[in-house]
């Protein structure tokens, strides 16, 4: 039999789906940070950088913007590996709150995580 379902079964179902669909939508960083993050890889290739170590390739991938806005660019391996978590090789900016969105590229420059 039917069952009448309350208001705020609703407005818990529609924001269930809301935040389902918010988290669908987030598979890639916003393309300008992505293709600024990728030809910085490519600059660091080309200048035959060691990458081996997972360094930070930058602190703030924009100048002049809040920590809001900010990304900054974090090579690791896939699997990651101890040495991806030394501080050394990961940007200080966003340990430190200067930027508030990193992207997480493997050593072939593969996109791997952002936030």
């Amino acid at each position: 039999m039917f069952r009448p379902v309350s208001i705020t079964g609703f407005i818990f179902l529609g924001f269930f789906i809301l935040s389902g669909c918010q988290k669908q939508q987030q598979t890639r960083p916003p393309e300008k940070a992505l293709q600024a993050a990728q030809e910085l890889y490519a600059q660091a290739v080309d200048a035959d950088a060691d990458l081996s170590s997972g360094p930070c390739l930058s602190n703030g991938l924009f100048s002049g913007v809040s920590p809001e806005d900010q990304w900054v660019v974090d090579i690791v391996h896939a699997p990651r590996l101890d040495i991806d978590n030394l501080p050394a090789n990961q940007c200080a900016a966003y340990r430190n709150g200067e930027a508030k969105h990193f992207i997480e590229l493997d050593l072939d420059g593969k996109l791997i995580k952002f936030f």
